[in-house]
């Protein structure tokens, strides 16, 4: 769960970074010009308190678009880009003396912790911004007055508890969202009626069986196998008692597979089973999942209780998942036809197949 909500603290730094940056970049090059044509005696320090950061935020969203900006490391980007604005905006304070401009230092105390990703980015993030109008009030002569610094303060204090609790509550959202994603991502890799795996967990695992292949020096195999008459049992008797066949397969291949195997459903009445081994590996898997489901055949008497297995083996240097599942499953058709060419002369025993 730390590493999904890292991931998603990260995106949203990288969010910060793609639209806030850029449009931070060009209002602060807009307050430049006007400084530049509202205090033309004060233009040797006003308009650098704008450029500065300007020039280090649009640094910031080039260095992002070259690629060297990552959901890992764009937090620190987005703090060093608050204390940049942070510290003009103090300095402004100092500079120009004007009470009004301490406003903005609590704005920037509540944006950080809109923008913060961690405690440890927070807490850097708010040091000009909290520390500041402290230090303007106390250093800076005539800046407050003795009547109002008792409210300045209780102004202060206010902004900081409430910036804390922004972080907090942003924090509990940003674990909320990768609680969510993680809940999708399951039922996204696992199927909701069997418990498992789904065509996408079968992709993500591959290359993992693949690898563990290859350093073995054995092959890859994978069993197709399909549930004969299930069409019959939904038709006759309704999807539930389908659903029950559905269980008893699942169930039988979990009992034939190895712990390593990789189980998967893989839609409908189609199942299919990733392991390391030899064809002969294969056929006793699909021997195996064959006796079991006889066994559990949950409507003995109403289904004909046998599943149609196929095979293939690869080797894992050339292996490739899609050649993989079209040889199982061409090698599946072609034996269920050979069963019904030699049941030719008996109808009655063909299983019906969807």
């Amino acid at each position: 769960m730390d590493e999904r909500t890292d991931l998603v603290r990260g995106r949203e730094a990288l969010g910060v970074v793609k639209v806030i940056g850029p449009a931070m970049t060009v209002l602060l090059v807009v307050f430049a010009g006007f400084d530049a044509a509202t205090h033309p005696d004060q233009i040797w320090w006003r308009v650098p308190t704008d450029v500065v950061p300007a020039v280090v935020l649009a640094w910031i969203v080039w260095w992002q678009r070259r690629g060297h900006i990552s959901a890992q490391n764009a937090g620190w980007y987005v703090t060093a880009g608050s204390l940049v604005v942070s510290g003009s905006v103090l300095v402004t304070v100092v500079y120009g003396a004007q009470v009004p401009i301490m406003i903005y230092l609590l704005i920037m105390t509540m944006v950080n912790s809109a923008s913060a990703l961690t405690t440890g980015q927070l807490v850097v993030a708010q040091t000009v911004p909290v520390l500041g109008p402290l230090v303007a009030m106390v250093s800076v002569g005539g800046l407050i007055t003795s009547d109002s610094f008792a409210d300045w303060i209780a102004l202060w204090l206010v902004t900081l508890a409430a910036s804390i609790a922004m972080f907090i509550a942003r924090e509990r959202g940003f674990r909320e969202m990768a609680r969510i994603e993680e809940l999708l991502e399951q039922q996204a890799m696992e199927d909701p009626v069997t418990g498992l795996g789904t065509r996408r967990a079968l992709e993500q695992m591959f290359p993992v069986v693949r690898s563990s292949a290859e350093v073995a020096g054995l092959e890859v195999f994978l069993v197709f196998v399909d549930v004969d008459g299930l069409k019959s049992v939904n038709d006759g008797l309704g999807h539930d008692e389908g659903d029950r066949v559905i269980l008893a397969v699942a169930r039988s291949i979990r009992e034939a597979a190895r712990s390593r195997d990789v189980l998967v459903r893989w839609g409908g009445d189609e199942f299919a089973v990733l392991g390391i081994g030899d064809a002969e590996a294969a056929e006793r898997m699909e021997a195996a999942i064959a006796q079991r489901v006889t066994v559990l055949n949950p409507l003995a008497g109403e289904w004909v209780g046998t599943v149609s297995p196929g095979s293939s083996t690869m080797h894992p240097h050339s292996c490739e998942l899609a050649a993989l599942v079209a040889a199982a499953d061409s090698d599946m058709y072609r034996r269920r036809r050979a069963v019904r060419g030699r049941r030719s002369s008996d109808p009655a025993a063909l299983p019906t197949s969807d």
